[in-house]
């Protein structure tokens, strides 16, 4: 039998499926305890090499968030399937305006909020989950895990997009606001060869279980890279198929 891995999907040339009017799924942010996103909707009003255009959201991003970066999606419907498929990259927040002309030349023209995004990289859009924000729940797999500075060990709990949820039985190692260094391998499958991320994230939510004496904490990536974002979803589309085949087989 072959063990060569499967193919997965190619970054795809943004003008192949970016379209003024395309509704545009902006997250934010995440609660990496309890697993909720703030995903706003919006829709795509201009498209520049520079700059993609965007209806302002509600509610409003913010003067403040100007250069926040931020993940952008759109859900692709295939033209002969109608199967659909969500394809989006990591953004930085550019600015906003509130009297923005669709037509600078037509002095009628109605004036709107909107809210100026960067555009995808020139390798490409990165298909993404239809569900956002999907939480994966790591625990029991091989996956070796260390985060420094702190000295003793932790536990990966689950893995998403924007960071990880981690237990520690030395919580007064962490602190909220406290930038760590965090090494994550996973071993290898016939999706992929064995991959390592490497990064810096931040502690964003501290939970600390008395019965256990342990403490749940949730860290958000900081600025990920291109490579690293791939890769991270990647790794989450294979372990959602492995989940959705334990359910199928009734394990």
């Amino acid at each position: 039998m072959s063990t060569a891995p499967k193919k997965t999907a190619r970054p795809v040339d943004p003008s192949r499926l970016l379209r003024v009017q395309n509704r545009l799924d902006l997250i934010l942010s995440e609660d990496l305890v309890s697993g909720l996103a703030d995903v706003r909707s919006s829709m795509i009003l201009d498209l520049s090499d520079t700059a993609v255009t965007a209806a302002q959201t509600d509610p409003p991003i913010l003067k403040s968030m100007t250069d926040r970066v931020i993940d952008a999606s759109i859900v692709h419907h295939d033209l002969k399937t109608y199967e659909p498929s969500r394809w989006g990259w990591t953004c930085r927040i550019l600015g906003q305006r509130n009297d923005y002309r669709l037509n600078p030349q037509d002095p009628d023209s109605f004036p709107v909020s909107v809210v100026f995004l960067s555009p995808p990289p020139p390798d490409g859009l990165t298909k993404a989950n239809v569900r956002q924000a999907y939480r994966l729940d790591l625990s029991g797999k091989d996956i070796a895990l260390t985060i420094s500075p702190a000295e003793s060990p932790v536990k990966l709990v689950n893995f998403s997009t924007g960071g990880v949820m981690l237990e520690s039985r030395a919580p007064h190692e962490f602190r909220l606001g406290q930038a760590l260094n965090y090494v994550i391998t996973f071993p290898p499958t016939d999706d992929f060869a064995e991959t390592t991320l490497r990064g810096e994230a931040v502690v964003v939510r501290m939970e600390y279980d008395q019965q256990q004496r342990a403490a749940k904490l949730g860290l958000k990536f900081r600025e990920v890279n291109v490579t690293s974002s791939r890769d991270i979803q990647k790794i989450i589309n294979y372990y959602m198929l492995e989940e959705q085949r334990k359910r199928n087989r009734g394990l």
